[in-house]
């Protein structure tokens, strides 16, 4: 008996977490919140970054917002357009100035609060680039 119900156990959690893995990816527009991630800056050193996206047109989809990494205590704009498909390009502004572009898709797994924004940060000549995830911090999403 006892072996019964653990191959049953092991079986329904097999499945489960089959499903999960499984779950179908879907284009999302950002939303206004917090969200905490990494900058993989240098390949196995990532940078902590929190992203703070303070307003949204939900007509246009324009954004504006922050994010500060690690290292830097100011803050650096953003601005920049979510479509409804998530894809999401950020303009980083510093003393009016470009200082590097976010592209990347705002996805979320059907079914599922499981959210993330991936992407790459350019520097504004494209010499250099990272890539970057970041998710809702808890109560954001």
């Amino acid at each position: 008996m006892k072996k019964i119900i653990i191959i049953s156990l092991s079986i329904l959690l097999v499945s489960t977490l089959t499903s999960s893995f499984n779950q179908k990816k879907v284009g999302l527009r950002l939303q206004t919140g917090t969200y905490t991630g990494f900058l993989q800056y240098i390949i196995g050193f990532p940078i902590l970054i929190t992203m703070t996206i303070s307003n949204i047109d939900a007509r246009t989809g324009n954004i504006s917002g922050y994010y500060t990494y690690a290292g830097n205590s100011n803050s650096v704009t953003l601005s920049g357009n979510s479509k409804k498909n998530g894809v999401t390009t950020l303009i980083q502004i510093e003393n009016t100035t470009i200082t590097g572009k976010l592209s990347g898709i705002y996805t979320g797994e059907e079914n599922s609060n499981v959210l993330s924004f991936d992407g790459t940060w350019k520097s504004p000549d494209g010499k250099e680039s990272y890539k970057f995830t970041v998710s809702p911090e808890m109560g954001d999403e």
